[in-house]
């Protein structure tokens, strides 16, 4: 499935899962200066459900942290210390230690416009508390270009119905690969096509 594109006018919640350190390739003799990767699993809230719905998608950013970095002069650093409970900037173990650990915050994404990498930027990170929510796994693979009528309406929460009556209006459009009949009869999505669509249509509606 092609890279995840987030909403913009919606706040998710984010675990977070990996922070690895990544190779500089220039950098001053003197002093210690470190480039790190943090990556966050993404998850809906779905308030009314207490729910968070995993997307089965990853959204990362990259920060430099050493000893010429000082936080009280960086807003944007200073901002991930805080939301992740760090007392510290400079320090890579503290950074390496949050890996393992029940940290979580809540995202709003920029829009894809705004770099060329084909991600979306973090637009506003807060702290998140999941306590009371229940987390909800995603019932099949979302990297398959091809899924069942049920898998698709799960992953936009939507109805069954729906993803049917909007994948025959789009195939009549001028999208024959929007959906395919297997060899037993049942009506599979082609979801990267779906949710290109979809954001489509909503953006048109706004």
């Amino acid at each position: 499935m092609a890279r995840f594109r987030f909403q913009t006018d919606t706040h998710y919640a984010a675990k977070l899962r990996f922070v690895h350190e990544r190779p500089i390739e220039n950098h001053p003799t003197r002093g210690s200066l470190h480039l790190l990767r943090l990556e966050f699993e993404v998850f809906r809230i779905m308030e009314a459900r207490n729910w968070l719905r995993a997307l089965g998608a990853l959204a990362s950013r990259d920060i430099i942290i050493g000893d010429f970095l000082d936080a009280s002069k960086d807003s944007g650093l200073a901002r991930y210390c805080e939301v992740l409970q760090l007392k510290s900037s400079r320090n890579l173990e503290d950074w390496k230690a949050l890996e393992g650990t029940d940290t979580w915050i809540k995202i709003q994404f920029g829009s894809l416009d705004i770099e060329d990498t084909g991600r979306n930027p973090f637009h506003m990170i807060a702290t998140f508390d999941p306590t009371g929510y229940v987390r909800k796994p995603m019932q099949f693979d979302v990297a398959a270009q091809w899924v069942r009528v049920a898998h698709a309406a799960e992953y936009l929460e939507t109805s069954d119905q729906t993803i049917r009556r909007r994948a025959d209006k789009w195939q009549q459009n001028g999208y024959p690969d929007i959906q395919r009949r297997t060899q037993g009869g049942h009506r599979e999505i082609n979801l990267p096509l779906l949710w290109d669509l979809w954001d489509e249509e909503r953006k048109k509606k706004k």
